[in-house]
């Protein structure tokens, strides 16, 4: 069987999670934390609510894009290849919503939910006031997505830094020292 080299630098939990390393490989952690015990609840909640938004409107566009983007004043005509991109867009926001809800409900995956609805919102909000500030305002509709883009990020973001203090910094970094 071949030999399998120990890993220099490990990225993920320690600490208080349990999580044991190899016997003999001494470890450094480089952040702690503090506990919040009303995190959890606010990051499922978050991410729920997050998750739940992001399934509706990608499923809406990737099944009836039509009609979808109608309700914003939004004419995609008959065009295949329109069609075809509003429906990657619905079907990548239901699967990022996949995951952000799945967050809600496996703690393992908050932390990356997390991440996935804040990148995801928070793009999508200021690309929606770059898109203000050249083009003009847009349908009312779609100033109250940014509106909710915008709220939802924030939150999503939030709840990374609250499931970070949770758990003691789940990002930390360890060095395993060699020898």
């Amino acid at each position: 069987m071949p030999h399998r080299a120990s890993p220099l630098l490990v990225i993920g939990s320690t600490g208080t999670t349990g999580r044991q390393t190899a016997s003999g490989v001494p470890t450094a952690p480089i952040a702690t934390g503090t506990a919040n015990p009303r995190a959890p609840w606010l990051v499922a909640a978050t991410l729920f609510v997050s998750g739940v938004v992001l399934l509706g409107i990608g499923g809406a566009s990737l099944v009836a894009p039509v009609a979808f983007h109608a309700s914003s004043g939004i004419s995609l005509g008959e065009s295949r290849s329109v069609l075809s991109e509003a429906r990657a867009v619905g079907g990548s926001l239901l699967g990022v919503g996949a995951v952000v809800l799945l967050g809600a409900f496996v703690s393992r995956l908050a932390f990356t939910a997390s991440v996935l609805g804040a990148v995801m919102y928070v793009s999508y909000g200021l690309s929606r006031l770059l898109s203000m500030a050249v083009d003009g305002l847009p349908a009312q509709e779609l100033v109250l997505a940014t509106v909710v883009e915008l709220i939802l990020g924030l939150l999503c973001v939030a709840a990374l830094v609250a499931h970070r203090r949770r758990a003691g910094a789940p990002a930390q970094i360890e060095v395993h020292r060699p020898g």
